[in-house]
């Protein structure tokens, strides 16, 4: 393990830089071989950065979540991991151009400046807080992701409204395409949080301190609401086009307001050191 870790910090962010490398020659160039590259680099990167996380977390017997650079890693991860099942699910690798440089962005800080001489807290040796954390992850990146196609269903929406055809028109999928990729990662998303809420109930019930009147706790479940009325609005009401993407931006945005609120506050449970 002591050569194995070093070498999967290094190889994963250059992986990833790679694979971004080929979206955007996809992209701009609508290559033949990038795009045969594409999902196969990606799905290798993902599988270095996996072992990776899993290796550190045997080795240091924790979730690997310990400190800010380490739960970017495994954001970065979530992204990438989400995205990667919308890719293979809709056959359409010419989005990932917009998401795949952001998570060598983020991999890359994190493995820059991670710090893993600190002591960690003990909560992160509980299996049921790293279901519940590694759920919420999962959760939280679904809904990234299905911001990020919403934004890309609007920017194409508003490009074809005002006939204005640039590469984004030639290279980006239908719209209705991105109209089910976004609800595709709303729906894992969703999924995902309710997981996530399902195992913090328990955790609640068990921690002497915690409370459901938590400020995260109430936003998460308002955001969470608010998810549930989009996928329910799209399959049940037949709701189509901008009322779905605005609301799952809406939604999205709501989560990473109660996210940096708590953190700078410091009024929730959720904040451990």
């Amino acid at each position: 393990m002591d050569v194995l870790l070093p070498l999967l910090r290094t190889l994963a962010p250059i992986l990833y830089a790679l694979a971004a490398a080929n979206y955007a020659v996809l992209f701009l160039r609508d290559d033949a071989f990038a795009r045969r590259l594409a999902t196969p680099l990606l799905v290798f990167s993902i599988t270095v950065h996996g072992v990776e996380i899993l290796s550190r977390g045997i080795t240091e017997g924790l979730l690997p979540l310990r400190n800010v650079f380490e739960s970017i890693s495994a954001i970065a991860f979530a992204v990438a991991a989400v995205y990667l099942y919308i890719e293979v699910r809709h056959k359409n690798p010419m989005t990932g151009v917009f998401v795949v440089p952001l998570v060598f962005v983020a991999e890359t800080v994190a493995t820059a400046f991670a710090d893993r001489t600190g002591a960690a807290p003990e909560i992160l040796r509980s299996a049921l807080f790293g279901l519940h954390t590694g759920a919420a992850i999962l959760g939280y990146c679904g809904f990234a992701v299905a911001a990020i196609y919403g934004a890309l269903f609007l920017l194409l929406y508003h490009e074809l409204k005002s006939r204005r055809f640039s590469l984004v028109y030639d290279r980006l999928p239908p719209l209705e395409t991105l109209a089910q990729m976004n609800i595709g990662a709303l729906t894992v998303g969703f999924a995902f949080l309710s997981i996530a809420i399902l195992f913090g109930a328990v955790w609640v019930f068990r921690v002497h301190d915690a409370s459901l009147g938590d400020p995260k706790v109430l936003l998460t479940l308002v955001a969470w609401a608010v998810f549930g009325f989009g996928i329910v609005a799209h399959f049940l009401l037949g709701w189509r086009g901008p009322r779905v993407i605005y609301m799952s931006v809406a939604g999205f945005l709501l989560l990473v307001t109660s996210s940096v609120a708590v953190n700078l506050l410091g009024s929730s449970f959720h904040v451990f050191r």
